[in-house]
């Protein structure tokens, strides 16, 4: 509320009013009154209240309802959402990111070990298309991201892209909120390192992953499996291991996901294979490596060398049919659950929405 008599604040959500009722005087000359105050003088000026009857304010109120949220069918409990549907993406302590990206025209006529300036320099981030949104492979082109220029590689062929080629560059950091008013305004924890420009900059929030490797459990035997999936083995266990102390599991980060394996023997060297959340993968034996493809990827899930398995030509590896093996792989892949709200309304919807998500991370190459 800011009008020329009265100034406060609506807490909408509550229906909590706080006003007060006055203007803004000179200081000077009225230290006699009996509402100065020597400590409420800001750059001269003094807050300088106005008596009002209370039968003699008036105002206008609009009360929201909102129809109930079936929790089965979003499949989340709708205790925890809020009334007015906002839900807040910033909080005390969380990562952001503060991004200012721009698009540029480069063209359509380039040379093999031609370099093409950006509009500016000091980016954190280029990305080539052509006029069909298709990416320009990185093998073409190289980059500089302080001085702002793109190198095409020699020898050049882009005649499987249509021109002209747009380039994305943008500026961005990675900051910690410190404080959130209910203004939106964020006070962050460090300062920023440039100026961004108000047009196409934004703040958005981020999800750490922390640390994520691929590995596997210790596998375990036991002699039947009973259909449920557990860490540790039950009933008769055998003598008969997997040696991957001395042929150990291989795993990638473009072929491993998060999931718990069962390795069925169908007879002394045929066995099937089965995930938690895949179900049947395929069938396999002991006289070649076990290797099954991630359809996603084309890459194994996990190898196994077949001498794990133990014997060798002419020799029984000791496994009998209905034979367990278990275990599980962690992939490098976090989940994230993506929930688009949508308030009821009977305007037409214009143009589109939606969203861009983009991922950070550093790598380590074995």
């Amino acid at each position: 509320i800011n009008g020329d008599f009265a100034k406060g604040t609506v807490d909408v959500e509550f229906g909590v009013v706080d006003v007060k009722f006055g203007e803004l005087v000179d200081a000077i000359g009225k230290e006699s009154e009996e509402w100065f105050d020597s400590n409420a003088v800001v750059d001269g000026k003094i807050w300088q209240p106005r008596h009002v009857f209370a039968d003699s304010v008036m105002y206008n109120a609009f009360a929201y309802s909102s129809l109930p949220i079936n929790s089965q069918i979003i499949k989340i409990d709708t205790v925890r959402l809020p009334q007015n549907g906002k839900v807040p993406i910033f909080r005390r302590g969380d990562s952001i990111l503060i991004s200012n990206s721009k698009t540029q025209d480069l063209g359509s006529a380039f040379q093999g070990g031609q370099t093409v300036n950006l509009s500016r320099n000091d980016v954190d981030r280029i990305c080539l298309k052509d006029s069909n949104d298709k990416p320009i492979n990185a093998q073409l082109w190289d980059y500089d991201l302080e001085a702002g220029t793109i190198t095409w590689a020699t020898p050049l062929d882009l005649s499987s892209y249509q021109m002209p080629i747009i380039a994305t560059h943008s500026q961005e950091e990675r900051n910690r909120v410190l404080e959130v008013d209910i203004s939106g305004q964020l006070k962050l924890l460090e300062p920023v390192m440039r100026d961004y420009p108000l047009e196409d900059t934004y703040v958005s929030s981020l999800l750490i992953g922390d640390n994520l490797q691929v590995r596997h459990s210790i596998p375990f035997t036991q002699r039947n499996w009973d259909g449920v999936w557990r860490d540790e083995p039950q009933g008769e266990q055998l003598l008969n291991r997997l040696n991957l102390t001395d042929y150990p599991m291989t795993l990638t980060d473009d072929g491993a996901i998060t999931q718990d394996w069962l390795i069925k023997f169908t007879s002394a060297s045929q066995f099937e294979v089965y995930g938690d959340t895949l179900g049947y993968v395929g069938q396999f034996d002991i006289l070649t490596d076990l290797a099954p493809i991630n359809p996603a990827t084309s890459k194994p899930y996990f190898t196994i060398n077949k001498s794990a398995f133990g014997g060798s030509a002419g020799q029984s590896a000791s496994w009998a049919s209905h034979d367990v093996i278990r275990f599980k792989t962690w992939g490098t892949l976090m989940p994230v659950w993506i929930l688009c709200s949508a308030q009821p309304t009977n305007k037409v919807q214009k143009g589109t929405d939606g969203f861009k998500y983009c991922f950070y991370g550093d790598t380590t190459e074995v």
